[in-house]
């Protein structure tokens, strides 16, 4: 086997071990980009835990943080403060709160599945 063809094994590997399939579409869903807001980028992971909760990235690294989707709340990682607040106004408009909400439904199930893991729009 040529090296080429082991790299390309693993990382395919790693997409199909790392998404989740939708028999419906045939397809297999590894992340979803929401939204993109100055440096950063909000994103939703298919196979995320609760509670209801989106990643924002910068490109360069130096943002990696993770936020509550049923408030916007700051839960963990590595983030400004100045970026928290910009983060908690962005998510605040209704349309982004809205579509972050339809990309974890889409991944994750619907509202009444989130409300019985204790999230509540």
């Amino acid at each position: 086997m040529e090296v080429n063809d082991i790299l390309l094994i693993k990382f395919l590997e790693k997409v199909v071990n790392s998404g989740r399939y939708d028999p419906e579409l045939g397809l297999y869903f590894t992340k979803e980009q929401v939204a993109k807001y100055r440096n950063m980028k909000l994103e939703i992971y298919p196979n995320d835990h609760p509670p209801a909760h989106f990643h924002v990235k910068s490109r360069d690294k130096s943002i990696d943080a993770k936020f509550r989707l049923d408030s916007g709340e700051y839960m963990s990682g590595k983030i400004t403060n100045q970026d928290k607040k910009a983060i908690f106004e962005y998510y605040n408009i209704p349309q982004v709160n809205q579509r972050l909400f339809e990309i974890w439904e889409k991944f994750h199930g619907d509202s009444n599945q989130k409300t019985k893991e204790g999230i509540d729009r």
